[in-house]
């Protein structure tokens, strides 16, 4: 998925799931923009968006950013950032009708090394974002 698609899909669910003004969504997310959104970019976006939800980490470790930005890892700093949990995952996917089994998940949360790492189709993060849209609302 684009980075900026999953930009825009975020703002979206920042305004239906916490009621902030466009200010306060810029201030985490940075000013929309039409023009592509690097790999560096989203990930710290992604970063802010974790501290905005769950506060700071005082013991995070100061590791570089997993470079290029796959789905995978959209979806488990997604997962992390809005504290979902599987029962949470089953829900939101049966009431979209994602046809995605709740067996190839953890597949999608592995790392890339592990030999059961499967590549999360763009049309599971998309089903995820529109379900946050609707559910953490």
């Amino acid at each position: 998925m684009k980075n900026n698609d999953v930009i825009k899909n975020l703002r979206k669910v920042l305004k239906a799931s916490d009621q902030l003004k466009d200010e306060q969504i810029d201030k985490i997310l940075g000013p929309f923009s039409e023009g592509d959104i690097s790999d560096e970019a989203l990930s710290k976006i992604l970063d802010e968006l974790i501290t905005f939800k769950r506060g700071e980490n005082k013991n995070a470790s100061t590791e570089p950013p997993e470079l290029p930005i796959t789905n995978n890892i959209v979806l488990k700093k997604l997962r992390v950032a809005f504290e979902i949990k599987e029962d949470d995952l089953v829900r939101m996917t049966t009431e979209l009708k994602d046809k995605t089994e709740p067996r190839e998940w953890s597949a999608y949360f592995r790392k890339a090394t592990h030999k059961h790492y499967r590549n999360c189709p763009d049309d599971f993060l998309m089903t995820i974002l529109k379900a946050l849209q609707k559910y953490k609302g």
